[in-house]
């Protein structure tokens, strides 16, 4: 009789440990982000600006799964959600009913955002770094495919569609600024 209740009682205390197990893991494989029962609802005006900025489905689906910011757009009633896709921020808008609840997500638009870094080179290397009527400065936009502007503090900031074409242009920056110096890499970093 002993026996018999010891059995049980270890076969309930193996049970119970592996019930908890199995909730402790389901549980951490849940995300806290939504999970949306149905594919999101595309908008007729989504449809047509995903197809003119290359955006793909599994794109808007990744941000509405994991969006990095969540934006209240109160003048158009909606929530922007971004989310960085292969370098690059997605932006996409839904409609605001509490879209966190909701069945489906309404896509109401996207859009791809530029990717943005500030940094600062020595104020006396801006004309060096612009060059003669700004040609060495279009040589480096041409080339990374960036759009930089420079202060005359030094400040330079560097935007892009992709962050691929953001460091590229910053590395061309520095080595401008390290030849005027004669020297190796530079030792400037972001602001």
């Amino acid at each position: 009789m002993i026996t018999t209740i010891a059995a049980l009682l270890i076969g309930a205390a193996i049970l119970a440990a592996f019930s908890l197990w199995i909730f402790t893991y389901l549980r951490s494989q849940r995300s806290s982000r939504p999970r949306f029962a149905v594919p999101p609802v595309y908008t007729k005006h989504a449809k047509e600006r995903m197809l003119e900025r290359q955006v793909q489905q599994h794109h808007i689906e990744e941000v509405l799964a994991k969006p990095s910011r969540q934006i209240p757009d109160r003048d158009n009633d909606s929530v922007r959600l971004e989310a960085q896709i292969d370098g690059r921020i997605l932006k996409v808008w839904v409609v605001a009913e509490p879209w966190i609840t909701a069945k489906a997500a309404t896509v109401k638009t996207t859009a791809w955002a530029d990717v943005v870094q500030t940094f600062q080179i020595p104020a006396g290397q801006t004309g060096i770094v612009i060059g003669v009527g700004g040609s060495s400065i279009r040589q480096i936009e041409a080339a990374s495919k960036a759009r930089i502007s420079i202060g005359r503090t030094g400040m330079v900031t560097v935007s892009a569609g992709c962050a691929a074409s953001v460091e590229k242009a910053k590395q061309m920056i520095f080595r401008v600024v390290d030849r005027a110096h004669g020297a190796g890499p530079s030792g400037y970093r972001a602001a």
